[in-house]
């Protein structure tokens, strides 16, 4: 019997999900093993961002690919705890080419605001966004002048929501499949956006326009 199996590493403050899926085609009845990694991040703060953690994930999740090409990368969103692990893991944990040598991905969905043009094609979420922003600069420069044991109360918080960390890592996961990446939002057509024949899938969410979840920030 095909079994699907969810492996969950411990990134520590974060995910990385790997799911193994039997994939039937319903026309020849063979079922292909297929696999969906989700995020594979933590967050810069402390011992809860441990990045030694990156290599010992990657390499036990190279060892259950066996070889064979990741079907489905799937960033949940854009926060550092959902986003670094892949780029620090070409960047730092491996030689340079090397992770990409092994790891090849073929389809990767990534949130509707993290395409290039998001926000020059969604203004009121632009908006929110740059009010967010601003708001962001001001909270940094209060916590910078508080005492200490006050500041690192937030220290995670802020790491976790900057946006010069994530966006490095956001702009590495957009060139990270060989066939299509999609940008997903809730109810989105997912048509030649994954390999997968007998499997069906519905996106939930995230909110195509973000500048409710901006709004709620603020």
């Amino acid at each position: 019997m095909a079994t699907l199996r969810v492996r969950a590493y411990n990134v520590r403050f974060g995910d990385a999900i790997l799911i193994t899926v039997p994939d039937r085609d319903p026309a020849t009845r063979k079922t292909t093993t297929r696999h969906i990694l989700i995020d594979v991040s933590n967050v810069l703060n402390k011992e809860g961002g441990a990045d030694t953690v990156f290599k010992p994930v990657l390499e036990a999740i190279l060892k259950h690919l066996g070889g064979r090409a990741l079907d489905l990368y799937v960033m949940t969103h854009e926060h550092l705890d959902h986003v670094q692990g892949l780029f620090y893991g070409s960047t730092k944990a491996f030689p340079t080419g090397q992770l990409e040598e092994k790891l090849k991905v073929d389809y990767a969905w990534l949130t509707a605001s993290a395409a290039k043009d998001y926000y020059d094609t969604h203004p009121a979420a632009r908006k929110q966004k740059l009010t967010f922003l601003d708001a962001y600069a001001r909270i940094r420069l209060h916590l910078q002048a508080a005492p200490p044991e006050v500041a690192s109360r937030f220290e995670m918080l802020m790491a976790n929501n900057d946006p010069s960390s994530t966006g490095q890592c956001v702009e590495y996961l957009r060139g990270l499949a060989r066939k299509k990446t999609t940008y997903v939002s809730r109810g989105c057509d997912l048509t030649g956006a994954h390999p997968f024949t007998e499997a069906t899938f519905k996106i939930w969410a995230p909110e195509e326009d973000t500048s409710d979840y901006y709004r709620g920030l603020l």
